[in-house]
């Protein structure tokens, strides 16, 4: 073969390998329904939940310290008719994100700075099991709530009545619509701690439930209103709400 096409050959295959950002190794989880207790792992971190996650009643879903989550698609969803028990700590958080978030977890989707993490990007986690063990302690939640600002949609949504979530040193920032929202009965509500509620579209919303939130927790930046909700006990040291 020519000299002169073989470099140009090497040219091409160097702009191809240039232009297409590295794929890190992930777990993918398809549409999948949990029917005994599964623990996530962060050496098999990040997974992405390519279709919707549910974890069936009377199941346990665990996330270890250190996993990111990254929800694959505006209607992502991770359903939870059991319990969710993700518990991270102070240096090593639990993190909920979108696939197209490359600070954390790496560039999961190898399409280098092509996309970028951004409010709306996937749906919500939905708890609606009736009991009040779920808790999410030192977890990140960003770039979801994919909707309206309304107080119908959010990151994370607590339903059903009995059902009550624990939030607790944890923070949800840059969702589309609110960080937390609470409603269709009086007796679901949910719990939040030392949690730092900005950047969404609005911050904790309760339609028909409860909230306390309590124990210098901050609420601040929000599009819409920071709290909204007819059952409200804001209570303990240092509550803070700026702006909305």
């Amino acid at each position: 073969m020519p000299v002169g096409v073989c470099v140009v050959l090497v040219v091409v295959v160097l702009s191809l390998v240039v232009g297409a950002g590295p794929a890190y190794a992930a777990t993918h989880i398809p549409a999948t329904t949990y029917t005994s207790n599964t623990t996530w792992t962060a050496a098999n971190s990040p997974y992405v939940l390519d279709g919707n996650v549910t974890v069936a009643a009377g199941v346990t879903l665990t996330i270890n310290p250190d996993v990111v989550v990254k929800f694959n698609g505006i209607a992502r969803t991770m359903y939870v008719h059991g319990t969710l028990s993700a518990v991270g700590s102070q240096g090593s958080p639990i993190t909920f994100t979108s696939y197209q978030d490359d600070t954390i977890g790496g560039d999961t989707n190898g399409d280098g700075g092509a996309t970028i993490g951004a409010a709306g990007q996937w749906y919500s986690v939905i708890v609606d099991s009736g009991n009040s063990a779920s808790q999410l302690r030192y977890a990140n939640v960003r770039f979801g709530g994919y909707g309206s600002s309304g107080s119908s949609y959010a990151a994370l949504k607590v339903t059903t009545a009995g059902t009550s979530v624990t939030v607790e040193d944890s923070s949800f920032t840059q969702n589309q619509a609110a960080g937390i929202n609470i409603g269709g009965q009086d007796t679901a509500g949910v719990t939040v701690r030392r949690t730092t509620v900005a950047n969404n579209g609005g911050g904790i919303y309760a339609n028909g439930g409860w909230m306390k939130v309590e124990d210098s927790s901050s609420i601040r930046n929000n599009g819409e209103d920071g709290l909204l909700e007819s059952q409200l006990d804001v209570c303990g040291a240092a509550v803070v709400c700026e702006g909305q």
